[in-house]
């Protein structure tokens, strides 16, 4: 006989097929179903612990829970196993990240410069804590579009502005205001002559927090306000050659973290095939009913 500290545990999705005599009294006596847990938002928690999730605000109901996770939750289909559910996640973050790569290859495309030089610029930002001094604006009279470099920083700014003649060659951040309301960050691409220079408006100051995160503001009229060569850009410029573009959904502080948000997961959430179809799923609830003798 074994000793009493032994036990014998079996697993079985079929228990109808069993031998009768295995269930006795005794034996294998015991029956609990171990089935697929009707609340997603411990797993998703669990899996996405390490992610980097955009609109990641603490509620007041649940103090931990992320806004995009209980939408998630929300949306996932009850016959989703814990093995179903990590693979949304992987899929969602593999989706994040193929879109900060198409969003990097657009702003190196527009600003001029190869994506490499872009990376090791944007590393450089971060490594340097610029987002600290990020802070809006002012500028003075209604015809001048002043911009104020924030990195690499110059020696000697005229307080009207920065021109665009005291910049290095190369990539430089900088901090400009296309109209009175609005601030906006700017990328720069300064060449030289008689290359053409490029300038990327980036989204409104606002829109980006002190610890560099990205906050969710109206960016669609400073956008169009800036997507035009104007003439404030030009004389900004001092008569060089500039072209002027825009890029939304773009912050320089975070640009080299993948996010994810809920569209990722909602795109992963079509693509993905449940593991265990909702016919089972009936069909094991069935089978719980019938065995199980153990709650």
């Amino acid at each position: 006989a074994l000793p009493a500290t032994v036990f014998i545990i079996g697993a079985s999705n079929r228990p109808d097929l069993l031998d009768r005599s295995l269930l006795r009294p005794g034996r294998l006596d015991r029956m609990v179903y171990l089935g697929i847990a009707k609340e997603k938002l411990p797993l998703l928690q669990a899996v996405t612990r390490k992610f980097d999730l955009e609109q990641d605000h603490p509620t007041d109901e649940a103090p931990g829970d992320s806004t995009v996770l209980q939408a998630v939750a929300r949306a996932c289909p009850p016959n989703l196993t814990g093995a179903d559910v990590a693979a949304l996640c992987q899929d969602a973050y593999n989706i994040a990240r193929r879109d900060r790569v198409e969003t990097l290859d657009a702003v190196a495309a527009q600003a001029n410069v190869s994506v490499t030089t872009l990376l090791l610029f944007l590393e450089e930002l971060e490594r340097n804590g610029v987002a600290a001094s990020c802070q809006k604006v002012s500028r003075e009279g209604n015809d001048r579009c002043l911009v104020m470099p924030l990195f690499p920083q110059v020696s000697e700014v005229d307080p009207t502005g920065c021109k665009l003649e005291n910049l290095q060659p190369g990539l430089a951040l900088c901090c400009g205001c296309h109209n009175q309301e609005c601030s906006i960050l700017a990328l720069v691409h300064r060449r030289s002559a008689p290359n053409t220079n490029s300038l990327v408006w980036l989204a409104p100051i606002q829109g980006h927090s002190g610890d560099g995160s990205r906050r969710d503001v109206d960016t669609k009229g400073a956008m169009d306000g800036a997507n035009t060569e104007c003439d404030n850009c030009q004389r900004w410029a001092t008569g060089s050659s500039v072209v002027c573009s825009s890029v939304s959904g773009f912050c320089p502080f975070t640009a080299l973290k993948v996010r994810v948000g809920l569209r990722h997961f909602q795109e992963a959430l079509a693509q993905l095939q449940p593991s265990v179809s909702m016919e089972d799923l009936k069909h094991y609830e069935q089978l719980q009913a019938e065995y199980q003798n153990t709650k």
